[in-house]
C-alpha cells in the first residue's frame, strides 16, 4: 500500500538540553533525522515525504540537499498538531 510521510521536525529540543534540536544530533555517521528519513526513502511504498521544520531552521536546507529522494518541506506551527496539519 502506497503512503506519504509527514515527519514533524520543527521542535526546538528544549527538553533535550543541547545546543541544537535533537533531530540534528549526531547518531554515528549521520543525524537522527537522516537515520529516520533513510528508512522511508528506502521503502518503495513511500510515495513522498514532507518534513515539517521551524521557519528559522538553518540546518535543514543542507541536509535536504543531500537526500537521495525529493523531500518537500513545510513550515511548522506552534504545537506539534499544527505542524502535522501543515504537512
Amino acid at each position: 500500500m502506497r503512503y506519504f510521510l509527514v515527519m514533524p521536525a520543527a521542535g526546538s529540543g528544549r527538553r533535550f538540553s543541547a545546543s541544537i534540536p535533537k533531530q540534528y544530533a549526531a547518531l554515528g555517521a549521520a543525524t537522527v533525522i537522516e537515520h529516520s528519513l533513510s528508512l522511508f526513502e528506502a521503502d518503495p511504498d513511500c510515495a513522498g515525504i514532507v518534513v515539517v521544520t521551524a521557519s528559522d531552521d538553518a540546518m535543514w536546507p543542507a541536509i535536504a540537499a543531500r537526500r537521495p529522494r525529493f523531500v518537500d518541506t513545510a513550515p511548522g506551527g506552534a504545537e506539534r498538531a499544527q505542524s502535522v496539519r501543515a504537512g
